[in-house]
């Protein structure tokens, strides 16, 4: 094998190996409560915008890979309640 075939390979290697380790990390950083809280209202926030209706969540659990807890989530619609729950729980 030639040097230069041994040099790209290594970097589709090293390309691949972090792309990887973005993800795990990604998924790691996830199931901070920090991180969740942070997550949580960029989203809120962007369907408040988009959807123009009134929406709020209290807090998200994420946990890996067994679901996702949604507590007190609430949509609100021309003074009308689309949807409430004290605790929603997904993919569980």
């Amino acid at each position: 094998m030639s040097s230069v075939a041994r040099k790209v390979l290594k970097i589709i290697l090293w390309v691949i190996a972090s792309i990887i380790m973005l993800v795990i990390l990604v998924a790691v950083s996830l199931t901070v409560p920090a991180v969740q809280n942070f997550v949580k209202d960029k989203v809120v926030s962007y369907l408040k915008t988009k959807t123009g209706t009134e929406i709020s969540l209290d807090r998200i659990r994420i946990n890996f890979p067994t679901g996702l807890q949604l507590d007190k989530f609430y949509v609100q619609d021309l003074k009308k309640t689309l949807y409430y729950t004290q605790a929603a729980w997904l993919f569980n």
